[in-house]
């Protein structure tokens, strides 16, 4: 049976696609099988570059807040996994809104936003909703790449 998480996983992947599919630039889009793993994808270019994605479906408008939330722990891990697929890019961080809009981070904005704790569920793939103080990444909105779906 599919829980709550994968129906949205599984949304915001086909949402993805859809902002991606008529870009000239983008040859293949390489989804990760494994729910618990720490980098959702990879693009790959036409020019055969492999740029690492991590993809959040939020639940609201992309104008709710001043800036979205990275975890800081998720963020390293994407950074170590980088030569296990040969990533020489930098790495995005896509976020969906309700909106239909499609915002993107790239690696350099991320290293050099604000670290701050936050009170938050302690996983995010499951119901429970045990919460834990974790140190996330503060992403202005304003500093996003908007991607309008062609």
């Amino acid at each position: 049976m599919t829980n709550e998480f994968e129906k949205n996983e599984e949304i915001g992947r086909n949402e993805l696609l859809e902002y991606l599919s008529k870009r000239q630039t983008i040859k293949q889009v390489i989804f990760s099988n494994d729910k618990y793993s720490p980098e959702d994808g990879v693009i790959i270019t036409n020019d055969d570059k492999k740029i690492m994605f991590e993809l959040k479906k939020r639940d609201c408008n992309s104008n709710k807040y001043y800036d979205v939330f990275m975890e800081l722990n998720k963020f390293n891990k994407l950074k170590e996994l980088k030569p296990k697929y040969n990533v020489t890019e930098p790495i995005i961080y896509i976020n969906l809104f309700n909106d239909g809009k499609c915002l993107i981070w790239n690696e350099k904005i991320i290293q050099n936003s604000k670290v701050r704790k936050r009170l938050m569920n302690k996983k995010t793939s499951v119901l429970n909703r045990e919460k834990v103080l974790k140190d996330v990444i503060l992403l202005p909105i304003h500093q996003a790449i908007v991607l309008n779906k062609i």
